[in-house]
């Protein structure tokens, strides 16, 4: 092909691309405005990097072209640029879609420039047959990073001819690594054997740790009873003594006095001594109990160290 005919299909080609950037296919979702115009310009820089023989960075700008909206004649030249920079399996499957799709849109030119690149790629990829043993649900195995998707799990996947790295692993299995060398033209077989994860039995939790029961000292009853029933005693003993002493004033301290006073006056008396004794008493008992209560209550509490503390002269808060 001479220079001029080369510069004149670079042209048709970029027409192609230009009415294809405004062209949607009817399953994708309508662009707007700002999408067409930015589609329009990344095709134009894409074109401008195949120019100057940066294939990466075209291909690259064509890529995010074609996320924005598909087309045959972007499809193209991206079969082309990934064939320019040694991608063969990817430009086989971006020309075979080609070539569909220009089946259904009529563009001969475009049909015939894509089974080109299909057969041109078709010698230089290799195939992988990748099958998981035991036969699992839900497999997840990638090549070289990239997720291989379940249908093709046992068929003929195209991959570019180099070491390629395969990792496959499912729930309760282990994960599985292997490497093949996968040669143009040539299929290879791989079968992976998923180790199955070891049986780990749960741990059980530790039991909770038990409950302290609230511990009442007996010394708060007992001495609270004590201390409140002799306090009782003790004022009600004072309170009868202070009621017969004012009985015998209001009957024997007058002139009318009877004679009989005089002896009944000796009887209160030492009634009344015996009544204080009986107050003494009480209110002693009342002492007592009161401080008997007040020990139950620093004894009285939920945990063995605040016991411990008091009797060695400390107090716990």
């Amino acid at each position: 092909m001479t220079i001029r005919s080369q510069r004149f299909t670079n042209t048709l080609l970029a027409m192609g691309l230009a009415i294809g950037s405004v062209a949607v296919p009817a399953a994708a979702a309508e662009p707007t405005g700002e999408q067409i115009a930015a589609r329009r310009q990344l095709i134009e820089q894409a074109q401008a990097a195949q120019a100057g023989g940066d294939h990466t960075r075209a291909l690259d700008l064509a890529d995010r072209a074609g996320q924005i909206s598909m087309s045959v004649s972007l499809r193209r030249f991206i079969a082309e640029e990934q064939m320019a920079v040694g991608q063969p399996a990817a430009a086989l499957g971006s020309a075979e879609l080609c070539v569909r799709e220009a089946k259904v849109e009529a563009s001969e030119a475009h049909r015939v420039a894509c089974q080109a690149i299909v057969d041109k790629a078709r010698p230089l990829v290799a195939y992988l047959v990748i099958t998981i043993r035991p036969e699992v649900g839900s497999p997840v195995v990638t090549v070289d990073g990239k997720a291989v998707p379940l249908a093709l799990l046992g068929q003929r996947y195209v991959v570019n001819p180099s070491e390629v790295k395969i990792v496959a692993t499912a729930q309760g299995f282990g994960k599985v690594e292997h490497s093949v060398k996968a040669t143009p033209g040539e299929v290879s077989t791989v079968e992976l054997s998923l180790p199955p994860l070891p049986f780990v039995p749960a741990r059980k939790a530790p039991p909770p740790p038990p409950e302290q029961g609230f511990y009442l000292s007996p010394l708060l009853p007992i001495g609270a009873s004590v201390a409140v029933t002799s306090g009782v005693v003790a004022l009600g003993v004072g309170l009868s003594g202070v009621v017969d002493v004012a009985d015998f004033e209001d009957r024997c301290t007058v002139p009318s006095a009877p004679a009989s006073c005089r002896a009944e006056q000796e009887e209160l008396q030492s009634d009344l001594d015996t009544r204080a004794i009986v107050v003494d008493v009480a209110l002693g008992l009342a002492a007592a109990g009161l401080v008997a209560g007040t020990i139950g209550i620093f004894l009285t509490g939920p945990t063995d160290e605040q016991k411990a503390a008091l009797w060695q002269g400390k107090v716990l808060f």
